[in-house]
């Protein structure tokens, strides 16, 4: 696991910290919820299959090539030899038109290749319980970071950003930075979900975790008693033991949802 602290300032994206940020929740209808308890996995889906069609759209980065950012680029990767920064210079102004492409092409490989999964700070969200959590019939799990398997050694979990207007980024410009500025920033529409993403570059599909990371299970109000019963008896045989249960109610008061022990 990845922990880069200093992403806000460098990227104006927010890493996830869990020592400052808490749990990680994540919306399920029950039948997944259950599904997720016993397989001990999440699933890790790819940009196509997410809800939002502009997901790693490939369309935000551009490929213009120009005398300035290619010198840019050799310096930081070839710092301690100029020759080399020179004969790579004069070889590049043969090959520029054929670059876009190539890149755009790497690019997309790279995007069909990972995986995402979407978590959020607040388990009482009322249209995330409404869009995620199955009209209120569903579960929300709290998970203690990290959740993944230590094998995992390209996964990133960050706080994504939402933006208004669309931005692009030029490959030859941010060509280190590219990865957090295209992976988690989306659309402002989404804000609701306050989305905390863990994204892997090399794995899509089932993921395990720790039964020990399970720290808070969140009942919708609507969840039938005997569903609530279903997803205990799955608990109790995998032997989830270090959690708290919550149950959703609304609040008299307010329009916001409250979360009560039971």
């Amino acid at each position: 696991m990845l922990d880069i602290p200093d992403f806000k300032a460098k990227f104006g994206i927010d890493a996830y910290l869990p020592h400052r940020d808490g749990l990680l929740y994540k919306y399920f209808s029950i039948e997944r919820g259950i599904e997720s308890v016993f397989k001990e996995a999440f699933y890790f889906a790819t940009p196509p299959q997410l809800n939002d069609p502009f997901e790693l759209s490939v369309d935000r980065i551009t490929f213009e090539m120009t005398d300035e950012n290619i010198w840019s680029l050799l310096k930081r990767t070839l710092p301690n030899n100029p020759s080399e920064q020179q004969r790579i210079f004069e070889l590049s102004k043969q090959t520029r038109s054929n670059v876009p492409e190539v890149m755009r092409k790497q690019i997309q490989t790279m995007r069909d290749n990972c995986g995402i999964c979407c978590f959020t700070s607040n388990p009482k969200n009322e249209l995330m319980w409404a869009h995620y959590g199955q009209s209120d019939t569903g579960v929300v799990i709290g998970f203690n970071l990290p959740p993944f398997s230590p094998h995992m050694k390209d996964l990133f979990v960050m706080k994504v950003k939402y933006e208004k207007e669309k931005s692009f980024i030029n490959y030859f410009d941010k060509p280190y930075t590219l990865f957090p500025i295209w992976a988690y920033v989306k659309n402002d529409r989404w804000n609701y979900e306050e989305e905390i993403r863990a994204v892997s570059m090399s794995h899509h599909g089932l993921l395990r975790y720790s039964i020990e990371s399970v720290k808070e299970i969140h009942y919708g109000m609507r969840t039938s008693e005997e569903m609530i019963g279903r997803m205990e008896s799955v608990m109790a045989l995998k032997k989830y033991h270090a959690y708290q249960r919550f149950k959703i109610n609304t609040d008299s008061n307010s329009y916001e949802y409250q979360s009560q022990t039971f």
